[in-house]
C-alpha cells in the first residue's frame, strides 16, 4: 500500500517520543517509529512500505552493533573490530 498520513491527538502527547495513537491531532514528536513515525508539528508520517520506516530507530540494537532495517524488523551484526556473541570483544 502506498504512504499515507495521520495526525496525533494532544490529548495523547508523545510516549517515549513516540505518538502512542493515530488519527489524532497535535502531537509534536520527533522519533519515529514504524507504526507511527511522527514529524515535527501536527503530522505524524505512517510510511509502512519504505525506507523512511526505520526499524533500528524504533527498536535500537546493543552497543558495540551495527544496525541493518529492513520491512518490518532489523538485523544486528557486530561493529567493526568487535567480535563474540555479544560483539564484546
Amino acid at each position: 500500500p502506498p504512504a499515507f498520513s495521520a495526525s496525533c491527538d494532544s490529548a495523547y502527547g508523545c510516549a517515549n517520543g513516540y505518538c502512542p495513537k493515530a488519527n489524532q491531532v497535535g502531537c509534536g514528536c520527533s522519533a519515529c517509529t514504524c507504526a507511527n513515525p511522527c514529524l515535527q508539528g501536527t503530522l505524524c508520517n505512517v510510511l509502512k512500505t519504505t525506507p523512511s520506516c526505520d526499524e533500528c530507530q524504533k527498536t535500537p540494537c546493543p552497543p558495540n552493533h551495527v544496525c541493518t532495517p529492513y520491512l518490518g524488523y532489523r538485523k544486528c551484526a557486530c561493529a567493526a573490530g568487535f567480535t563474540g556473541k555479544n560483539c564484546e570483544f
